[in-house]
């Protein structure tokens, strides 16, 4: 069975990062330890992130993000590209850290030929496995073809796929076969979920390609390296083929915004209130999470918490039933 590593950006959310790996180790069958962690520090809500590192012990290896930058950000504007990305994210004028080396150096340190990455407010609701002929397929031209847990035929919303390819491979591994979509982004005319070569929610690439990729890209943060990225990938012809699973595994709980570059749909669910609930010893249980399959986005009216083998359910307003 193919492996494949997860790097897992995370602020200010160790309820929902608790989570995420919990759903990773529960239902990723390609699963490769340690999950890779990169951490921006917020000293409010650090003991919260130190109770679920010591509970994850080697399971995880956590990356500190820092302000010392071994290039500043300038270095990057040799890159003419890089002039239009200064000027569209203005948070990258005001706020450079060592988030671009980090990222990078992770993926270059990993020890499998694949790489998910994903931020903290994500789920693998479903067991998912992934096949060695779909990697093949990956293999045969990296460049092109990755792979998203986020891909449904379910959907109904303003992401109904369109021009999207229902395609099986027998699997020697499971003695089955296994169902999957292929599309190609250059083909769909919406700009939605499918016309998106480039996300950082549940897309497995090739390492090395990833890497080759964004090293040129001057980013600061997750939001900054999907913006530019989507744009780069068009411009440079990268990851124009995708594969995805039919039913999607992963899904993100749009609980809050930690960023403020783009407004993107959500709940308003307190994140000071949230730590609060973890140091106290609750958890998501995200198998009790109550979305639409026809719905690509999820924005949750309350979160399912466990605590004692207890359930209960959260309001945006703090209350607790």
């Amino acid at each position: 069975m193919n492996k494949v590593s997860v790097i897992v950006f995370t602020y200010k959310r160790a309820l929902l990062l608790d989570c995420f790996i919990n759903s990773l180790i529960n239902n990723f069958d390609n699963l490769s330890y340690p999950i890779n962690i990169i951490y921006h520090f917020d000293n409010n809500h650090h003991n919260s992130y130190l109770k679920l590192f010591d509970k994850l012990g080697d399971k995880v290896r956590i990356i500190k993000r820092s302000n010392k930058v071994k290039k500043n950000k300038f270095y990057y504007l040799l890159n003419p590209l890089n002039i239009v990305w200064y000027i569209k994210f203005k948070w990258i004028r005001d706020y450079f850290d060592n988030f671009k080396e980090v990222f990078e150096q992770t993926i270059d340190s990993i020890d499998t030929k694949y790489v998910l990455i994903s931020t903290d407010d994500q789920v693998i609701y479903n067991k998912t496995y992934i096949p060695s002929k779909i990697f093949n397929i990956i293999d045969s031209d990296p460049k092109k073809f990755t792979f998203r847990l986020t891909s449904s035929l379910s959907f109904n919303d303003s992401h109904k796929p369109i021009n999207i390819s229902n395609s099986k491979i027998y699997d020697d591994y499971k003695n089955n076969y296994f169902e999957y979509l292929t599309w190609k982004t250059s083909n769909i005319d919406t700009r939605n979920f499918w016309n998106y070569r480039f996300h950082v929610d549940g897309t497995i690439f090739d390492s090395l390609t990833l890497l080759n990729f964004i090293k040129p890209i001057l980013y600061n943060m997750p939001t900054t390296l999907e913006g530019a990225g989507l744009w780069e990938s068009r411009l440079r012809g990268y990851f124009n083929n995708c594969l995805g699973l039919k039913y999607r595994s992963l899904i993100g709980i749009q609980a809050s915004n930690i960023q403020v570059l783009s407004d993107t749909p959500k709940a308003n669910f307190d994140l000071d209130n949230m730590m609060r609930l973890y140091l106290d010893n609750y958890s998501i249980n995200y198998d009790l999470l109550d979305f639409d399959e026809s719905q690509y986005i999820f924005i949750p009216k309350t979160l399912p918490l466990m605590k004692d083998n207890i359930n209960f359910k959260l309001f945006e307003n703090n209350k607790i039933e």
